[in-house]
């Protein structure tokens, strides 16, 4: 294969995936040959899979409208899933490709491969290459949750909702929204000064393609005497609330870890307090309970049988 795939192969490697050889495709039998003249194409196994590796010998002028159309007539005569490859981008036309759901490939800058859980983008130009995410940040965890839980913002969450609705700081906000950029799951738009994160799947899927980035919001428990005012119900106690579980004779609250004294903490008497790396109160979506997602990733590795029935309920029951 010619050089355009071994500088793929050598830009893989440094992302930890070894591509296979390449198997030369004529496309010229199959599909017209505007679209067979773009690109030269062969076989390869990358990520995990067999796909058509499409790399553009003709970049200049080309649009993200131009290569959805010849994914179209291309996908029309293959059953393996395509990657396109190109040496150049701009952000526009990477975003586009992003919302089209196009996985590809610029060499040494950007990857958009959803199936594959990777994505690595635009703020590595002139940076080099960053490791992969290996999971999100506690605030990048709440802004997918956040998006996932509030269906009145459709598809686009912009940096001043996010802003105002969590109450934290626009440089936090544009760190965890880059989190999810990274990880395939959103985009990053502007206009002017509007920023605001787009989000190309549906919330079903996005749950699902963001699980591998996901952890329990729990970083430990303790007991307490005496509860702070407006924590919410947490574990058991608030998964009792949702479903018909029974509760744990010693009831269960979320707190924040960062606002939480732990001078007061006893061992073996008062309430069950959940120590959050978020503050569960930013998710709430009823009075007093925590929002539903956190509590699915707080008791997904609880081994109760009874808690795991009622926990598949509740979100089967979710309206995504």
């Amino acid at each position: 294969m010619n050089f355009s795939y071994d500088k793929l192969k050598k830009y893989l490697r440094t992302l930890g995936d070894v591509a296979s050889e390449g198997e030369s495709e004529v496309l010229g039998d199959k599909v017209p040959l505007l679209v067979s003249a773009c690109y030269s194409a062969c076989r390869a196994r990358i990520f995990g899979s067999e796909r058509l590796v499409l790399l553009c010998q003709h970049e200049r002028g080309l649009s993200p409208e131009q290569v959805q159309l010849h994914a179209a007539l291309i996908s029309a005569h293959y059953s393996l899933p395509l990657l396109f490859v190109f040496q150049h981008g701009t952000r526009e036309f990477c975003a586009a490709l992003i919302v089209a759901n196009i996985p590809f490939v610029i060499v040494g800058r950007q990857i958009f491969v959803p199936g594959a859980a990777m994505a690595i983008t635009e703020a590595k130009f002139n940076k080099g290459t960053p490791a992969p995410i290996r999971r999100f940040t506690p605030l990048g965890q709440v802004i997918l949750l956040y998006h996932l839980q509030r269906r009145e913002h459709g598809d686009q969450l912009s940096f001043q909702q996010l802003l105002s609705d969590l109450n934290i700081h626009k440089v936090y906000v544009s760190r965890s929204a880059r989190d999810l950029e990274h990880a395939g799951l959103a985009q990053i738009m502007s206009t002017g000064r509007h920023r605001q994160l787009v989000f190309p799947y549906d919330r079903r899927k996005t749950w699902e393609m963001a699980q591998p980035f996901l952890i329990s919001p729990v970083k430990r428990s303790i007991r307490l005497e005496q509860l702070p005012p407006g924590l919410p119900l947490a574990g058991p106690s608030a998964l009792a609330a949702l479903t018909n579980l029974n509760d744990d004779p010693v009831t269960t609250y979320a707190g924040y870890a960062l606002a939480l004294a732990p001078g007061a903490a006893r061992q073996y008497s008062g309430s069950r307090v959940e120590l959050w790396r978020y503050n569960p109160t930013l998710l709430c979506e009823q009075s007093g309970v925590v929002d539903k997602l956190s509590l699915f990733l707080s008791l997904k590795d609880n081994q109760d049988p009874r808690i795991q029935s009622e926990l598949a309920a509740m979100m089967e029951a979710l309206p995504w």
